[in-house]
Order: structure tokens, then sequence, then C-alpha cells
């Protein structure tokens, strides 16, 4: 019997290029290894400033999840994930920070570092 695919578009934000490579190949694994027929497509991009281009300037789909960072340059993750909440209601946001203490209106929180096992959970109840 054939599944069908489901495609979940993910963007990581984050302007450390290795946690962002990390965290994509991470995402990829978790794709090959589902068994329910999700297929991740995964964007990456290095600022709050350039991942908000990527997503409102995007006519053709919605993301389904955003994993941001907070502090970067030019656009902190705080503003990002206010201005998500804001026009895309559905889209649902995973913050990602050293800090021990979640941002106010935090839903979905990991810290850094975080288990790949505790990532990988927290994508499972988000995405699925």
């Amino acid at each position: 019997m054939n599944q069908k695919v489901i495609y979940k578009r993910i963007i990581v934000v984050d302007d450390d290029d290795n946690i962002r490579k990390i965290l994509i190949d991470l995402l990829e694994t978790i794709s090959k290894r589902n068994q329910n027929g999700k297929v991740f497509l995964v964007e990456e991009a290095c600022n709050g400033q350039e991942a908000w281009l990527k997503i409102d300037g995007n006519k053709e789909f919605d993301y389904d999840l955003v994993i941001t960072d907070i502090v970067m340059p030019e656009m902190d993750g705080i503003t990002l994930k206010n201005k998500i909440e804001a026009r895309f209601p559905e889209t649902k946001i995973i913050i990602l920070s050293g800090n021990a203490f979640p941002p106010e209106n935090c839903s979905h929180f990991l810290q850094k570092p975080f288990s790949f096992r505790e990532f990988i959970k927290t994508i499972n109840l988000l995405i699925n």
C-alpha cells in the first residue's frame, strides 16, 4: 500500500553556522527515519531578518515550524517569533537559548545544550 507523503516545511534560524548545520542534519535524519509519511523540507537563515524575508516573502506555502536562536544580529529570535505569531499564527516555533529561563510567552523552549532525544521529542510533538 502506498503511503501519502506529507511535506513539512521547517526553517532553522541561528547565526552560528555549526549549530545550524547540526540541526539541519538532525532534522534530515529524523525525516529519513520517519515512518508516518512526513518528509521535512528544511531551509536555513543566519539571522531573524533573513528568516523573516523568507517566511513573509513566500507566497507559495507557509512554514510549519521555525526553530530559532534568540541572540542574533539584525533581528533577534523574540522579534522574529512575535512577527510570525502575528502574521502566521498556525506556524509552530521552537526557541533555543543558552539562557536557563524561557522567554515570556514561549510555548516551546529548548535550553542549549540540549540532548538530541529532547530535540527529537519536541519536533515530533509539534510536527505530528
